[in-house]
């Protein structure tokens, strides 16, 4: 086609059939390869949008055309002009978005008009490429109009998926235009719960992908269209579907979880049935999953599953604790749950047994094949999920643990080693040894200085990766009841669990404060206790001077929300330093440490019931059962420390204690010997100077 012809007739059209006629040569010259960007401006201004507008307007059509003739002809030469990244941001072409998202969410009756769609939709993805268009989208709201478009023409879905997934490309997107995102998730959940079709299946996994980007940002507590995915989900996972949706399904349902944990699936009632018929389903079709998908001859093909083999093993973490939680609650007050029946709660056991046996296996197969260097560097996703999902079934005391498992916590102690210790360039890290301090009769307590000696040989690697692959953290509540059991125990204690250990809670220590950090100290804390108490030799590696002395460093002033925490890091200092010798610990450096050893027992003391005004709101009243055991070991503890340590009176006496626990002495009921009595001791010895 030549140009310049071209150019001519639309110039010199008089008529409507010759601008009609001119307007059809303009189509294919520039989808041609002869017209470049030069040729393509010049055609572009010679057109005469006046008549474009017109015919996108118009509805009258010739004696046996489609209503739409002329504005397929119209889009047509829009959509050949948005090839062009300069002429596609032009106000012409911006300025007929509001029509272009009216033409793909109206109704068409012939088969022919899919072109008009498919034009359209050409249109607004070539808008979508460039930040400026997107925002021209967003401004018009195209993206309510692709959403019904994709739901309503099954020949424009593919284009209208990938519109949708370029516009909400990232969280911070769908963050910035939340209001105009949220109301299309509700629709596109609506209609997942409505359609019972094909489009269902699709919009499964638009879902998925949508939601995928922006979890943060639209699965909040006031997301009403979770009861819609809900129960669409319900109708695609019990019944029969091909394999790719119903991977699909199972993935979105693991979004679910990892939010608003499983709830939301107790909520469902299918086909009439009454809540938890369906969880207990879900559960049992995801051990399925997992078993078809561990049960491949190929280690590549798992990891080829990753994302699926993830969301199986984190709906079994949820089902996990839901079990465990169910039968605490069984337990505490007798009566069955009134959501899970017994024999829910039956099925929902055995299909967890029956999947975490095939997960072991799998785990020990994977053990033979693969040094945890090999699994570590890089961390396979599949690598994560198994040790997450382990982790989540050893740390429920109230479910039997396969004891084939015990026999690879030492391969699991060291993949998570691995994975979360960085061996760092820098000059090895050093902590304040201590200096002792001398007793009152002699040199003053100020006069000491302490010295600076390196840490044990072999914990130099103490930096921990980056958050996300830290292994260890998912393995501290089962790694707390282990210890507490002697099998497993000198298992792991074989696998040089103590210096693991040690190494964690001094990485740990160096990490910014915040509550998942200081959960994560707590754990540690309770493995310390549990090998102080039942493994005494172990308390005289040099180690555990380190962590008590980290222990010490980390006491600071704190409220007493924040109880649990402090009692524990006292008593692994006390626990140790009473074995160890209080006054390896007695340098003037942990003066304040010890003040606030103190001053934390005295705290805990204060949330007893009985000195508790009558109308304490029940959680101040349940935050002492949680600490009470940690406040007994811990002044017996010190009460024998102090017996043997005199410079420990001095401290006592003036950090204020003597006088305070004389005071809530005088309150306790004379009756309550249990408490009475370890204060009685305590200030026995603290006021025999």
């Amino acid at each position: 086609m030549d140009s310049s012809r071209c150019l001519k007739l639309l110039k010199n059209a008089k008529t409507d059939n010759e601008r009609m006629a001119a307007l059809l040569l303009v189509t294919k010259l520039v989808k041609s390869n002869e017209a470049d960007q030069v040729t393509r401006r010049k055609v572009f201004d010679a057109i005469g949008f006046s008549f474009l507008n017109r015919l996108l307007s118009t509805r009258s059509a010739p004696e046996g055309c489609s209503e739409t003739v002329y504005q397929k002809i119209a889009v047509a030469v829009l959509a050949s002009f948005c090839t062009d990244p300069e002429l596609v941001l032009h106000p012409q072409i911006t300025g007929k978005i509001p029509v272009l998202n009216k033409l793909i969410t109206a109704v068409y009756p012939c088969e022919e008009d899919r072109v008009l769609i498919v034009d359209s939709l050409q249109c607004l993805h070539a808008l979508g490429i460039s930040e400026l268009g997107r925002e021209h989208l967003f401004r018009c709201n195209s993206l309510e109009a692709i959403a019904q478009c994709f739901v309503l023409h099954q020949a424009g879905q593919l284009e209208c998926r990938s519109l949708l997934l370029t516009l909400l490309s990232s969280k911070e997107v769908i963050s910035t235009h939340i209001d105009l995102v949220r109301p299309v998730v509700e629709f596109l959940g609506h209609e997942f719960k409505r359609r019972q079709d094909k489009v269902k299946l699709e919009l499964c996994s638009l879902l998925l992908s949508v939601i995928t980007v922006g979890e943060e940002v639209l699965l909040t507590k006031e997301s009403t269209w979770l009861k819609n995915v809900a129960v669409g989900l319900s109708d695609i996972l019990t019944n029969k579907t091909d394999a790719v949706y119903r991977e699909d399904a199972l993935c979105l349902a693991a979004i679910l979880c990892r939010e608003h944990g499983l709830d939301w699936a107790l909520e469902v009632e299918v086909q009439g049935k009454r809540p938890g018929t369906f969880l207990v389903f879900l559960i049992y079709l995801v051990g399925a999953e997992v078993q078809i998908q561990l049960y491949q001859s190929k280690f590549s093909a798992v990891f080829a599953q990753a994302k699926l083999i993830s969301s199986c093993f984190l709906m079994l973490e949820a089902a996990v604790m839901r079990l465990a939680s169910v039968c605490e609650d069984n337990q505490s007050d007798g009566t069955p749950s009134t959501v899970l029946t017994p024999e829910d709660q039956l099925q929902l056991h055995t299909t967890l047994t029956d999947t975490f046996a095939v997960i072991v296996q799998f785990l020990d197969t994977l053990r033979q094949a693969h040094t945890p260097e090999d699994l570590c560097f890089p961390l396979h996703p599949v690598t994560m999920a198994t040790v997450r999902v382990v982790g989540a079934w050893l740390a429920e005391e109230s479910l039997a643990v396969p004891t084939e498992l015990y026999t690879l916590l030492p391969f699991l102690l060291a993949v998570c080693q691995k994975a979360t210790f960085i061996t760092p360039t820098s000059t090895p890290i050093t902590l304040t040894a201590p200096t002792p301090i001398s007793t009152p009769t002699s040199t003053p307590i100020t006069s000491i200085m302490p010295t600076d000696v390196p840490l044990p040989a072999g914990d130099a690697s103490l930096v921990l990766c980056n958050e996300e692959d830290d292994m260890l953290k998912f393995l501290l509540p089962g790694l707390h009841h282990l210890t507490a059991d002697t099998t497993p125990r000198k298992v792991l204690l074989g696998a040089n669990l103590s210096h693991v250990m040690s190494k964690y809670f001094l990485a740990v220590s160096e990490s910014p404060c915040s509550p998942e950090m200081k959960d994560r100290l707590i754990s540690c804390c309770g493995i310390f206790l549990n090998l102080t108490v039942t493994e005494p030799d172990i308390v005289k590696d040099s180690s555990f001077v380190q962590v008590a002395l980290t222990a010490a460093r980390l006491l600071v002033s704190e409220g007493p929300e924040d109880i649990f925490y402090m009692l524990h890091l006292c008593l692994v200092l006390l626990m140790v330093a009473r074995r160890q010798g209080a006054d390896t610990f007695s340098s003037k450096d942990l003066l304040p440490s010890w003040n606030i050893v103190f001053n934390t027992l005295v705290m805990a003391l204060k949330m007893y019931p009985p000195l508790k005004p009558r109308n304490t709101p029940n959680p101040a009243k349940e935050q002492w059962s949680g600490c009470s055991e940690l406040w007994f070991l811990s002044i017996q503890e010190l009460t024998a420390i102090i017996e043997q340590c005199g410079w420990l009176q001095e401290v006592g006496v003036a950090s204020g204690a003597v006088e305070q626990l004389n005071g809530l002495f005088r309150k306790l009921p004379e009756r309550d010997q249990e408490v009475m009595s370890p204060i009685c001791s305590f200030l026995q010895v603290l006021t025999e100077l």
